[in-house]
């Protein structure tokens, strides 16, 4: 039984390689039988193997029990890591882990799992080992992981996370970033030392970093301070050839497998010992030289057990050795014997130059070197004896010598059997061997008087050669690996008398050569090439089951070849393009070639050969994965064969593939055989299809719903089976096995070849059109074209006159005075030729500067020509972007379907390029927003040569989307926030999906789908498919409403015509109504309608009926068209947009099948196709899929009937509001609303849900109504309602009516008493609170709010504002409007010549700033309240002039004056603020008076001024009499003023913009 997703239900597994995912799901199954499991690949190129699973347990204790049991668990080769979901809280995950705990201590579990990746383990060791755990404290602490790959989970992230330590909570805050909080500081410091730099994917590493709240220094400080450490230790393993010539690293030079010592600096050091050795030689005589060369040891005599050295190559022994033969050499003039023991005893001194290696009695019996037990004291003493010489004579002349040597040195001594061969030669010795402080000892007893003969021969052997540098390094690492092997020769060396031995030391992987001297080196060095070699062979694998893994391909080799165990092979498996494998063989020569020979047969032996199955259609493999997995396998044992079904469920499971999708591998004939048996398994299955039908009928509804999971469930009866549910991208394969249906696989055509297990997700199908509008992105491939809300904006480089005709429209840049002035205009004029420019002259004779011109595009293969008179404005930005968007505008309104701009302004305007670019995409993305029906292509005409403006209008481009999504959300924003939810409209916006022509004797009928409501469109005729009979009004079922006729009598029984909402409604029951439309289309003709609007006519329509839709219009058209056809248009309005596309697809599928030579033309094609639902059965026999159908058939959703009394909305709306009630509840929710007794009763019928969302919409259309009615009848008795606003960003928005009326009602109750101080608004979905003017919304967001001041909403608009009225002023409206008023120019013109009578006004721009300007009427309130308090009669407001740079004028203009700017042009000589002149003479005389520069004409608010004070400070005087209030502004002459400086910004408001010259 599936159960409902949350928290406390879900674990995730990691570590599970994709070929254990059966033993996987096996495991989970007999733990938790009702657990549902999803696959997810893992993202990391390092883990391409692995999966997670996500894990869906029934219930809470379920999920405990899972993870108790999971935990640590070995899946095929890897332990698990089982997780709680990222987003879970820290108290929570403690206590489901504490819970869990409890249930492994009884379980008596490990919970030990696998790591994500090895590497980073190593580096988290190293980092633990060297960190100052001490001063870390166990508070938490968090990182951000930056640069996530998109297409990593979550979970996959959160594996990655907690391996640097307990994870207590994982957030994604974007896409590809993430917080991760850890338990402790030092897990957030290890993941900063060991993840940071990681590459999941292959060159894009991410980075992981300490929160901003992260205030610990002595973290930081302990990070810095172990990544130093970390680098230094990197350094230190590097070798010194690749480091850099600055940097000097210290390590330690391995010599393993080199005869001689490579370290230079180390030779110069021995030679320099050496030669110090040597002088201290000299200055000693006889004996004592001897004695300091030999160097024994003091310790005393121990007893040495029978044991075998381990050899290793010991880099200073050669130097060693040679030293010790320079001391021998010193004493060869040596004349006095030693026969005072205990003299030698006190000469003896400590020689640690001649061993530095270490001796381990345990492995001794590896090397296959045996030795005689050694005698202790008295067993040598009592042989001396035996050999005739006294026993106390012997005991008073026997020397003990003690010298610690290398291994090597014992090992050869033991190898030659020295000891013997002494005592062949008639001399009394005997030798011990032991563990030295540096190595080897070597304890020697011999009789006084031939010592000194017999530590000359021993002296021969401390100077051996070792070294394997001339053989091949294969042969050393076999002799190192074959004990056995090294004990044959060196008993052959034995045999032969070579001084000579292969030797292995201790803990070392490979061997040594050790002889003598050189020349016998050589010679054993010859021996061992004779006797063995290395050996490669090539051998092709094709068709031969290899495993990928090389050693355990090699461990089959030597199971089934013996002779391989007595050689040493490696394999070298090639990709799988070559298929082949390379086999190198070392042993000896004999052997070497019998195993190569032996493996070449083998491979040959077992090459398989393949032959394939197609089964159709392939969900039945799916099926025989499932349900024949048993037989399967012993088909395979049977035949020794390999069968593999193919996952080929790309596209849709009911459509035939060609290829092979079962594949056998076999090595022997069983084709045919095996062939029969499974097609002998296909023939039992049965399969049976459905559809294409819509998934918002009754059946969709039922596989597309968020409970048809549930309701499977309950079949507990019905045999195992298989439903594949293809709908739109993507299809579901749900399975029944055991009574249970379980989801199998899913599939998402978006993501080719990715398959990934899910549950079904839930549908709201019978939601109505969504709100909220998204921005398509921008296409990857084309940087000149970008696609916002269904609007392509592009960039076309070319000529207008010839780019032109693609569109509808082009726009003109012209010059009122000269129609032929511009690159623009003479561009056309040429292509338009004498006829274009006359109608140029007669139709814009009369066009304003601020108007758009008209003429027509018959000259250049369009439609139209817009002019814009931009030579004869000002020519700034400013005026261009309120043109141009004035131009797309005009498009729409008028029908345009695309239109051409050109680069205006880039020529000797001068406008900004860069600039220009941004705002003409930045128009383009707004306008796209506001969804324009009609105007689908706006396209920018770039000049070919004009390279820089091209590449700035490429990069304005790229930024299209993300100012689309800044926008919208925005948009997103203000309605959320300022919008009530019961703010419902009947009415919705219309979207054309698909449209068609049919043409007959000349005659054109349009067939149009649209996705809106019936009565949305403008029609003269709508068919209404709601009007019940009697016979039909209390059906139970919809299993008439397609079809129960074949000549539509029913229809014309039940036909219906009454004049309502502005058209004639044709009313038919619903029952027969798609046989009848032809009947209604018949009728509509006769009464002469031109267009006409036809719903949906059954919530079961499918393609077949569809089909037959479009066959009836078809042969209502021929029918007709001998006659009179009046109707030019049928449209077709589908409520909601996944239904309109449905039918759209349809229909254009049927058009396209006889589209030529019938007559059908698709003029529209649907843009994104939507083909419904499908469904395919799979099952053993019919008699299952007869039961499942009839289950499914009693768990559907069941028409039904819901009666409504007494409900006064549906008594007091008129009857188009009914009707247009009627229509949108069938359009959307596929309802019917039947009403008696003057809808006092009310009937509602269709589908359970679809009545629960219908009753849901009309008491919120109720609830709104009344509302309204309330605040009607408030405002219309003259209540005080003030008006609201929230402040977004920087600018105030207007809560609705309704919401408004909410906030000002409970204000009110604020005022009276204030100890409540929240209040809900909007049914409880938003908070007031009023103390702290705060809105809060239901996801905790915070807005400003306050209410515009009385003043301020009584704020009349000026007399002379022009283009502008009451209804359409709103916040944010600006404009420049040039003045034509000819008393209006006079009065400013003698203002200004008053100061500068040379100064000629040419033009004069009015500025009509609503924002700026309320803004100063509010002030301008507070000054005159401040005059009539403080000093009565002094004048609050003059016209000042301010002359700036033509650059800043338009940032004036829309934003007001910035005091911030003070002094930019003259410096702030008055202190200060913001400069206006009295005289325009003098302002100009500051600006330069020409030029760039532009004099304003500025209201000021003055008031109450004083002196100015020093320059570059601000006046701070006070108001006389007031409590601190400061004056309003300053003055240059307190007495006399020529210059007023104001300090607010609001103080001042820009009225007109001049333009003039001095004459």
């Amino acid at each position: 039984m599936a159960s409902a997703r949350s928290e406390w239900n879900v674990i995730y597994a990691c570590g599970i390689h994709k070929r254990a995912i059966r033993q996987f799901v096996r495991t989970v199954n007999e733990i938790s039988p009702d657990t549902e499991i999803c696959m997810i690949k893992c993202t990391c190129d390092k883990k391409l193997s692995w999966l997670i699973s996500e894990l869906i347990a029934y219930s809470k204790t379920e999920a405990e029990i899972l993870m108790s049991r999971l935990r640590g668990l070995r899946i095929g080769r890897m332990r698990l890591r089982v997780f709680w979901p990222a987003e879970m809280g820290y108290y929570k995950r403690r206590q489901l882990n504490a819970k869990v705990d409890g249930y492994m201590n009884k379980l008596n579990s490990s919970e030990i799992g696998c790591f994500y990746i090895k590497e980073i383990e190593d580096k988290k060791l190293k980092v633990t080992e060297n960190m100052n755990s001490s001063r870390l404290a166990n508070t938490s602490a968090a990182v951000t992981i930056s640069n996530v790959p998109e297409s990593m989970h979550e979970m996959e992230l959160f594996h990655l996370a907690s391996q640097a330590g307990i994870v207590s909570c994982l957030k994604m805050i974007k896409s590809d970033k993430a917080h991760v909080l850890y338990n402790g500081q030092a897990g957030a410091l290890t993941a900063v030392l060991c993840l940071d730099e990681f590459e999941v994917l292959i060159e894009e590493p991410i980075t992981v970093k300490f929160t901003k709240n992260v205030k610990s220094k002595f973290l930081k400080q302990e990070a810095s301070r172990l990544q130093n450490l970390l680098k230094s230790e990197l350094n230190h393993l590097l070798p010194s050839t690749i480091l850099p010539k600055n940097l000097s690293v210290t390590e330690e030079t391995n010599t393993v497998d080199q005869p001689e010592i490579d370290n230079q600096n180390g030779i110069e050091q021995l030679k320099h010992e050496l030669m110090e050795s040597q002088n201290t030689h000299k200055s000693h005589e006889g004996v004592e030289g001897v004695r300091e060369a030999i160097a024994p040891s003091k310790i005393e005599h121990e007893e040495i057990t029978n044991s075998e050295m381990d050899h290793q190559d010991i880099v200073d022994s050669k130097t060693d050795h040679e030293n010790l033969a320079d001391s021998v050499a010193d004493h060869k003039d040596m004349t006095n014997s030693i026969t005072d023991h205990g003299n030698l005893a006190d000469g003896r001194i400590d020689h640690k130059d001649t061993a530095d290696s270490e001796t381990d009695h345990e492995n001794l019996a590896e090397d296959g070197v045996h030795h005689e037990d050694t005698v202790d004291s008295e067993t040598d003493h009592g042989n001396l004896a035996d050999d005739g010489v006294d026993h106390e004579d012997t005991a008073d002349n026997m020397v003990r010598e003690e010298y610690d040597v290398p291994e090597k040195v014992c090992f050869l001594l033991q190898q030659v059997n020295l000891e013997q061969k002494i005592r062949d030669e008639g001399y009394k010795a005997s030798f011990e061997f032991a563990n030295g402080n540096n190595g080897s000892k070597l304890i020697a007893y011999m009789i006084g008087g031939t010592h000194i003969y017999l530590t000359e021969k021993l002296f021969a052997f401390f100077r051996v050669i070792d070294g394997i540098d001339n053989l091949p390094t294969r042969i050393g690492n076999y002799l190192a690996q074959q004990s056995e092997m090294r004990e044959l020769i060196n008993k052959k060396f034995q045999d032969d008398n070579i001084s000579a031995g292969v030797f292995k030391m201790k803990d070392s992987t490979s061997i040594s050569i050790v002889a003598l001297d050189s020349e016998v080196h050589e010679k054993a060095t010859k021996i061992l090439k004779e006797i063995f070699c290395v050996k490669s062979k090539k051998f092709n694998i094709t068709n031969v089951p290899i495993s990928g893994d090389q050693n355990q391909f090699l461990t089959q080799l030597q199971e089934s070849i013996p002779l391989c165990c007595k050689v040493q092979l490696e394999a070298e498996i090639s990709d799988n393009r070559t298929k082949t494998c390379n086999i190198t063989a070392t042993g000896p020569l004999v052997i070497v070639d019998k195993v190569i020979q032996a493996i070449a047969d083998k491979i040959e032996n077992d090459r398989l050969m393949k032959f394939g199955l197609n089964i159709n259609p392939p969900l039945i493999i799916e099926y025989l994965r499932m349900y024949f997995q048993d037989d399967i396998r012993r088909l395979e044992k049977e035949f020794k064969c390999q069968i593999e079904m193919v996952e080929v469920l790309e596209d849709d499971p009911d459509i035939n593939v060609t290829t092979a999708n079962i594949l056998i591998t076999q090595r022997q004939g069983y084709k045919t055989a095996i062939h029969d048996k499974i097609q002998s398994m296909v023939a039992e299955i049965v399969v049976e299809r459905e559809g294409p039908f819509s998934k918002y009928s009754r059946l969709g509804k039922f596989f597309t719903g968020c409970l048809s999971m549930d309701e499977l469930d309950r079949l507990k009866d019905t045999k195992p089976c298989i439903i594949a549910i293809a709908s739109n991208e993507n299809y579901r394969v749900l399975s029944q096995r055991k009574g249970k249906f379980n989801l199998n696989l899913q599939k998402d055509r978006q993501k080719s070849g990715v398959y990934q297990s899910s549950v079904l997700n839930a549908r709201t199908a019978l939601s109505s059109k969504t709100t909220t509008k998204t921005c398509s992105s921008i296409l990857q491939n084309e940087k000149d074209k970008v696609e916002v809300n269904n609007v392509t904006i592009r960039l076309v480089k070319g000529r207008i006159e010839k780019e032109g005709a693609q569109c509808d429209t082009i726009v003109n840049s012209i010059d009122l005075n000269d129609y032929d002035h511009g690159n623009i205009a003479k561009a056309l004029n040429r292509a338009g030729g004498s006829s274009y420019l006359t109608e140029c002259r007669s139709q814009l004779r009369s066009l304003a500067v601020d108007s758009i011109g008209y003429t027509s595009g018959f000259y250049f293969g369009c439609k139209a020509v817009y002019h814009i008179p931009f030579l004869s404005s000002d020519r700034s930005l400013l005026w261009l972007s309120n043109r141009v968007q004035n131009c797309l505008v005009k498009g729409a309104d008028e029908h345009k379907q695309s239109i051409a701009i050109p680069a205006i302004g880039t020529g000797e305007a001068g406008i900004n390029i860069d600039e220009l670019a941004k705002e003409m995409i930045r128009i383009s993305v707004e306008f796209a927003l506001d969804r324009p029906k009609y105007l689908q292509n706006i396209s920018f005409i770039i000049y070919p040569t004009d390279v820089k403006t091209l590449d700035a209008f490429e990069k304005a481009l790229t930024s299209a989307i993300p100012l689309a999504n800044q926008l919208l959300h925005q948009k997103e924003l203000v309605h959320k926030v300022t919008s009530s939810q019961r703010s419902i409209k009947l009415e919705n916006e219309s979207k054309s999906l698909f449209s068609a022509q049919y043409e007959a004797n000349n005659r054109k009928v349009f067939v149009e789908v649209y996705q809106c409501n019936a009565d949305d469109l403008k029609a003269d005729a709508v068919m209404d498919v709601t009007a019940l009979c009697s016979e039909h009004s209390y059906s139970d079922s919809l299993s008439e409403t397609i079809q129960i006729a074949n000549d539509g009598t029913h229809t014309s029984q039940t036909l219906q015509i009454i004049h309502i909402l502005g058209c004639n409604l044709y009313r038919v029951c619903i029952y027969d109504c798609l046989v009848g439309v032809k009947t209604v289309l018949a009728c509509m003709n006769a009464n002469d309608e031109k267009s006409v609007t036809i719903p949906l006519l059954s919530i079961n329509m499918d393609a077949s009926h569809i089909d037959s839709l479009v066959d009836s219009i078809k042969e209502f058209i021929v029918d007709h068209c001998e006659s009179e056809i009046s109707i030019r248009r049928i449209n077709f309005a589908i409520g909601y947009d996944d239904r309109a596309r449905e039918i759209a697809t349809w229909m254009q599928q049927k058009i396209k099948k006889e589209a030529f030579p019938s007559g059908w033309k698709i003029t529209n094609s649907v843009p994104v196709l939507a083909s419904g639902v499908s469904i395919l059965y799979v099952a053993s026999d019919k008699a299952v899929l007869k039961r499942l159908k009839s289950k499914m058939n009693e768990s559907m959703d069941t028409w039904s009937h819901r009666r409504i009394s007494n409900e006064d909305y549906f008594q007091v709306i008129d009857t188009n509001c009914w009707y247009r009630l009627v229509l949108r509840c069938w359009s959307e929710f596929n309802t019917i609303l039947s009403s008696q007794k003057m809808r006092k009763i009310v009937d509602i019928q269709g589908l359970e849900k679809d009545i629960v969302n219908t009753m849901a919409i009309i008491h919120k259309l109720s609830k709104q109504y009344f509302l309204g009615e309330i605040l009607n009848s408030e405002q219309k008795f003259g209540l005080d309602i003030s008006k609201w606003y929230a402040k977004i960003g920087q600018t105030k928005w207007k809560f609705d009516s309704n919401l408004n009326y909410e906030i000002e009602r409970n204000f009110k109750i604020y005022e009276k008493n204030k100890a409540k101080k929240n209040f809900y608004v909007d049914s409880e979905t938003k908070v007031i609170d009023f103390e702290n003017m705060h809105i809060k919304l239901d996801d905790n967001e915070e807005f400003p709010i306050g209410k515009f001041s009385a003043a301020g909403i009584a704020i009349p608009i000026p007399n002379n504002w022009e283009n502008v009225s009451e209804n359409q002023i709103e916040d944010g409206y600006f404009s420049t409007v040039y003045v034509t008023d000819r008393q209006e120019i006079n009065k400013v013109a003698a203002m200004i010549k008053a100061s500068a009578p040379k100064y000629c006004v040419s033009r004069l721009r009015r500025v009509q700033n609503w924002n700026l300007y309320q803004k100063y009427q509010a002030m301008k309130a507070d000054v005159t309240k401040a005059i009539q308090k403080y000093k009565p009669g002094t004048q609050a407001e003059r016209y000042l002039f301010h002359c700036t740079k033509t650059e800043y004028v338009d940032k004036i203009c829309q934003g007001g004056f910035n005091r911030d700017y003070s002094g930019k042009s003259i410096g702030s000589v008055y202190g200060t603020g913001t400069y206006f002149a009295v005289q325009a003479q003098l302002s100009l005389s500051y600006g330069g008076g020409l030029g760039n520069h532009r004099l304003l004409l500025v209201r000021v608010l003055t008031g109450i001024y004083d002196d100015s004070v020093d320059r570059n400070k601000p006046t701070l005087s006070i108001i006389p009499g007031s409590s601190g209030e400061r004056v309003h502004s300053a003055v240059d002459h307190k007495n006399k003023p020529r210059m007023f400086i104001v300090f607010n910004d609001n103080s001042a408001y820009p009225e007109y913009i001049i333009e003039g010259r001095v004459e």
